[in-house]
């Protein structure tokens, strides 16, 4: 006999780990799958939900943890947005390769400076 999708164990006396959707493995209680900015890892030995990286835009994450689903915040790259984007990118650079994009020189002038050297 199969447990309902919020158990697990060999008698069924286990509950899935908060977060679960759609149940979790008989044997490991590690989630099917979790609730939107968590995904299903190992903690300790046991079953539970992780939180997605923070870096990952709007915190969202695959199931293996890795910022596919919508990429990263600006600032970082990599497959878990853990990497910082090199020093001189304006806004953002590449997941896959850490390359600047979308670069708009940032002017070191002030306002007022800025309107002095326009009017030279």
């Amino acid at each position: 006999l199969g447990c309902d999708l919020d158990h697990w164990g060999v008698d069924c006396e286990n509950t899935c780990p908060q977060f679960t959707k759609d149940g979790c493995d008989r044997g490991t209680g590690k989630p099917n799958n979790c609730e939107a900015t968590r995904f299903p890892s190992y903690l300790e030995g046991q079953g539970v939900c992780s939180m997605c990286p923070e870096t990952c835009r709007s915190q969202y994450c695959d199931k293996n943890g890795m910022c596919t689903v919508h990429g990263c915040e600006n600032g970082f790259w990599g497959e878990a947005c853990e990497k910082r984007c090199p020093d001189g990118c304006s806004a953002a650079c590449t997941q896959d390769g850490g390359e600047c994009v979308a670069d708009v020189p940032v002017s070191v002038h002030t306002e007022d400076e800025r309107k002095e050297l326009d009017d030279a």
